[in-house]
């Protein structure tokens, strides 16, 4: 698991955040935020690791992109957000997306994908975009 100091600086005016873990899950408990049209991108690739979204997670008109081996989680009441035509896209490759109550995925007018090897638990899903979901199980 990457340790939440990182995540306490992850606030940038304007350019790309990519983090990502190769071992262990990534949990954030701290906002994330790009400016301008700076894209964010989380991604846990090890066999079998989690993401654990438990903060806002923000960019200005970037792409969003959230990616886990097995299972992904937005905690209670957290926002993925993209403004203008950024795109959201959320995947849990082995398990299940989990979209805990009061979550969101918010965009101006970018699409939205959200793909489970497993289940998919909605929570609020906010675009004029297209919208696509994804269960295989």
């Amino acid at each position: 698991m990457l340790e939440d100091s990182l995540f306490a600086r992850l606030a940038l005016a304007d350019g790309a955040v990519l983090v990502r873990t190769l071992a262990g899950d990534l949990t954030v408990a701290s906002a994330v935020s790009a400016g301008g049209a700076g894209h964010v991108r989380l991604a846990a690739e090890g066999a079998g690791t989690d993401v654990l979204l438990n903060a806002q997670l923000t960019s200005g008109t970037g792409h969003v992109t959230l990616l886990a081996a097995r299972h992904l989680a937005l905690g209670a009441n957290v926002t993925v957000a993209t403004g203008g035509t950024g795109t959201a896209d959320l995947e849990a490759f082995g398990g299940a997306l989990t979209m805990n109550a009061g979550s969101r995925v918010q965009n101006a007018t970018g699409a939205q994908r959200l793909a489970a090897a497993g289940n998919l638990t909605l929570g609020t899903l906010a675009t004029a975009g297209n919208v696509s979901l994804v269960a295989e199980n």
